[in-house]
């Protein structure tokens, strides 16, 4: 384990937006540490992952506020099946139906997209969680590499109590 200095260590953080609110969220963080720190590459301690079923959500996003490029490497994107194999299958999905309405499957639209529809993001959650918990893990092992710990502590050396950095940054005034 590297030593922690007294100059105030960028503590690992991995922040996950899930859907539109949550990528808008991530995009505000993102511009925030960069205005701070400069470029992502001065801040590795730092990994932002965004979740969503829309490929184009950031290029919607990028209609009403400014999108940095590199989010798009930082998305995944969650697809459905078609609703017919849900269908199909129903009867055998009985950890589904508990709690999502069958007929909520036809808001599906044919890109694949929730249209804002909560049950149906859970369920690309749900339909997705091998992909999500592989990128989780490689998220989580470039955050614990020793390089990307030393080299968060020599950019953001300033800083008194790490713990809460994503929350002031959220709070920062624009």
């Amino acid at each position: 384990a590297l030593p922690i200095s007294n100059k105030g260590l960028l503590t690992p953080t991995l922040v996950v937006g899930v859907g539109r609110t949550g990528i808008r969220s991530l995009e505000r963080i993102r511009r925030k540490l960069t205005h701070r720190f400069g470029e992502s590459s001065s801040w590795p301690a730092v990994r932002l992952l965004a979740v969503d079923t829309d490929a184009d959500v950031l290029r919607d996003l990028a209609k009403t506020e400014p999108v940095g490029s590199e989010l798009a490497d930082q998305l995944l994107v969650c697809k459905f099946r078609k609703p017919s194999q849900y269908f199909k299958t129903w009867e055998s999905l009985t950890h589904l139906s508990k709690w999502l309405n069958p007929n909520s499957l036809f808001q599906i639209t044919a890109t694949g997209t929730t249209n804002g529809h909560r049950p149906l993001g859970r369920l690309a959650l749900i339909e997705n969680y091998r992909r999500i918990l592989s990128r989780l893990r490689s998220e989580l092992e470039m955050l614990a590499a020793p390089m990307s710990i030393e080299r968060s502590e020599e950019h953001t050396s300033e800083l008194q109590s790490p713990c809460n950095l994503v929350c002031r940054l959220l709070l920062e005034k624009k």
